[in-house]
């Protein structure tokens, strides 16, 4: 019971969800900052960010790829019991390819002064992020995975089981712009449980 349990400060707030990209079923796992309990049974996930500014009008969105990171984030991160996220289902014709994805719908964003004070929160719709940016189209973000995925298919052929635990892990060095990939069979980077195994495989 997490109301009666200790509480831990070290202890991350995480959510594992699916998400379909053309015929790739994703299972993934992310970090949250935080839920707003509407009621009982509708809750809304949160990002908090903190940005230099007097209002949303300071805030470079059109230039700094700072955002796509954060538009993306939370695109990519929902509940599909929770009443405030939205369920889109995107379609490009060049790739036919069919999204279909629930996300993060607002980022509560903590306006600082020049000394590090916080002075006021504002909502931010995410949205508004992807109609501000004059530097990246969510396509880009799109064709990337598409392209990355069917690598991953004809490269990574040896499926992440119970018994069988290696992972590839890749790397993108900015000094040669490349990135490495490396199989490793470490621990630390096992992301799927044995009781997840036990209980759902």
């Amino acid at each position: 019971d997490t109301l009666t349990e200790p509480f831990n400060p070290s202890k991350q707030f995480a959510g594992v969800f699916q998400a379909t990209i053309y015929f790739y079923h994703l299972l993934y796992g992310a970090e949250m900052d935080c839920v707003v309990e509407k009621s009982l049974s509708i809750t809304e996930h949160i990002e908090l960010k903190v940005c230099a500014g007097r209002s949303l009008d300071d805030l470079p969105f059109k230039y700094n790829r700072k955002f796509a990171k954060w538009w993306i984030q939370c695109f990519l991160v929902g509940n599909k019991y929770s009443f405030f996220l939205f369920s889109c289902i995107i379609y490009f014709e060049k790739f036919n390819i069919c999204v279909r994805i629930k996300g993060i719908k607002t980022i509560v964003i903590g306006l600082r002064n020049n000394n590090g004070i916080v002075s006021s929160l504002a909502p931010l719709n995410i949205t508004d992020i992807e109609k501000a940016t004059c530097t990246w189209p969510r396509q880009s973000f799109f064709n990337f995975f598409l392209l990355f995925a069917q690598f991953l298919k004809q490269h990574v052929t040896n499926e992440y089981s119970h018994t069988h635990k290696d992972v590839v892990l890749f790397r993108f060095l900015s000094s040669s712009q490349t990135i490495t990939t490396t199989k490793s069979s470490d621990s630390k980077y096992h992301f799927r449980p044995d009781w997840f195994f036990n209980q759902f495989i």
